[in-house]
């Protein structure tokens, strides 16, 4: 670590308990926090709140309905969340930990904000106190990590969505077989995505409206769970066509509401072009 004064970065390794250093940190903030994490639970909102900091919070996570029913990651906490104030969007292949406090001091490291991944995993990280670094960490998680498409903003009717398919749905089948793990097809880390089942497909579909509803309905007919573009395309292009005349670029629109169901864990990107439905 460089001695303070020096002009230079100044770099801490953080070992487990990741907490200290972030209780330490939220204390002395000023402006906002930005936290880029896969999971996370009740451990963070209550960080955040003892430090006062929810409604200036910026959180990029990974709020997908499979891992939110099998409690890998809570949706009461994003709940509380959004409700205190704190601005949330959810990237389907997050996996990045970071943690910017006024974009001054940064935590990158390997440990998600849950109790375990704050108290007892055993984690490691690299803490930096530099503007530059932090500034750039800060815009990396604003900008999505320059992902080719920008994640899902977790808003009121995005979570009240969310809801019911907790709410509403049960877990069909164990995660992808052994042999498509080996063979790659589960791709990104996603075999652990358990399909689920809709309780009544026609009030689920009542909570969307205009390309959302066309792109789930066209998902839910699809004859099999694993489908190409090009097999979706040629079911959903004739209904988005004469349902929106106007739109010149039903493709691309295809494409982004089929981003933002894999954002919620709805679809598994396998590669590029194919894709394995997870709700039916």
């Amino acid at each position: 670590m460089q001695p303070a004064g020096s002009g230079r970065p100044s770099f801490e390794i953080v070992t487990t308990p990741t907490l200290p250093w972030l209780r330490e940190n939220f204390a002395r903030c000023e402006s906002r926090v930005s936290i880029a994490s896969a999971y996370l639970n009740e451990a963070l909102v209550d960080l955040l709140a003892d430090a006062g900091l929810e409604k200036r919070t910026r959180l990029l996570t990974r709020a997908r309905a499979p891992e939110l029913k099998a409690g890998v990651s809570s949706f009461p906490a994003l709940q509380r969340l959004f409700e205190a104030g704190a601005k949330m969007a959810s990237l389907g292949t997050l996996h990045a930990k970071v943690y910017v406090v006024d974009a001054r001091a940064a935590l990158v490291t390997s440990a998600n904000a849950t109790y375990g991944g704050l108290r007892a995993n055993i984690e490691c990280g690299l803490a930096v106190r530099d503007g530059a670094i932090a500034r750039e960490l800060d815009r990396l998680v604003g900008s999505d990590f320059d992902s080719e498409r920008p994640a899902t903003p977790l808003n009121a009717a995005e979570l009240a969505r969310l809801r019911y398919i907790l709410d509403h749905t049960a877990v069909a089948e164990e995660p992808a077989p052994a042999e498509e793990r080996a063979a790659g097809r589960a791709g990104r880390g996603e075999e652990n995505l358990g399909s689920l089942v809709l309780e009544d497909r026609g009030a689920f579909l009542e909570r969307h409206g205009g390309w959302r509803r066309l792109t789930l309905e066209c998902v839910l007919d699809m004859p099999k769970d694993r489908f190409t573009l090009r097999d979706f395309y040629g079911a959903a292009l004739p209904r988005g066509r004469k349902q929106f005349p106007r739109n010149t670029r039903p493709e691309a629109k295809l494409r982004q509401q089929l981003q933002q169901l894999r954002d919620i864990g709805l679809l598994v990107f396998e590669e590029p072009g194919h894709y394995r439905r997870l709700v039916r």
